[in-house]
């Protein structure tokens, strides 16, 4: 009759003192700030942190120790995942959140390195039929669940700064967009005339990317308004002066969100 009991009573002791050392653990690793090999690294590595403000470089760390002692990093595919590589990730991610107090990646714990694209499964119907066909990718964000990337694309993205092309940038962007179940394309704004102004701007902008004017713009973005949000966060951040001189509206729309301007910070 005593055992079922002491058993359950064991169960709970131990998952009271894992919870307890994981507080612990990540209470150290806010405690701890990013030492000089990490500022070294993101120097060396990372573009948009080199150009980053000094002034705004602060609440990026600040970002950083949250997200790193928040988020489970995982290799796929035998992938060993080093500190330096969940560094690099974590400064990109981070970007996207350092502008707004308080912001921070929530809904999810993992993030997924495989050493390459990946192939996933598209399941389709048409009617009765299921039709399922392989699709290559650089990276997914599932609504609930992980960030999955592939470092080949995040190494290409860093040796060329300037080509739009960020897939931390855009898997994370999605992140955000999930934060706001009212739509795709539309995440949480600060007010009822921010969000009437981002829907002009961006339904605008959107349809003339799906009537494919404009030269600056990742064709992918006319897929859905969600896609469309991921693409123009890449160029934001990569291509901020060239947004901001062929998309004024779409650039302000976007400065406003992410309360950023990196069009007047110096080039890579």
């Amino acid at each position: 009759m005593w055992l079922p009991l002491l058993l359950l009573v064991l169960v709970v002791a131990g998952f009271i003192a894992a919870r307890s050392v994981a507080s612990r653990q990540r209470a150290r690793q806010l405690a701890t700030p990013l030492g000089d090999h990490a500022f070294a690294l993101l120097t060396r590595r990372v573009p948009l942190y080199r150009v980053l403000p000094a002034g705004l470089k602060p609440a990026l760390h600040r970002a950083m120790q949250r997200f790193l002692a928040d988020k489970r990093f995982v290799g796929c595919q035998d992938l060993v995942v080093t500190e330096d590589m969940c560094l690099i990730i974590a400064a990109q991610a981070c970007l996207l959140i350092c502008g707004r107090t308080h912001a921070q990646f929530e809904g999810f714990t993992s993030v997924l390195v495989y050493p390459d694209a990946f192939v996933v499964d598209i399941v389709e119907h048409d009617g009765d039929v299921e039709i399922v066909r392989e699709e290559t990718r650089a990276g997914e964000s599932w609504q609930g669940g992980p960030v999955i990337l592939s470092w080949a694309d995040i190494e290409a993205g860093l040796e060329h700064p300037h080509d739009g092309y960020h897939v931390v940038l855009h898997e994370f962007a999605h992140k955000l967009d999930d934060e706001n179940d009212a739509g795709e394309g539309l995440p949480l704004l600060q007010n009822l005339a921010q969000v009437e102004a981002w829907a002009r701007v961006l339904s605008a902008e959107f349809a003339k990317l799906a009537r494919g004017d404009g030269r600056l713009l990742d064709d992918y973005g006319a897929v859905s308004p969600a896609e469309f949000f991921a693409v123009v966060t890449e160029s934001f951040f990569g291509q901020a002066q060239a947004l901001a001189r062929e998309h004024p509206a779409l650039y302000a729309a976007f400065r406003d969100y992410y309360r950023l301007d990196p069009a007047s910070w110096p080039t890579a």
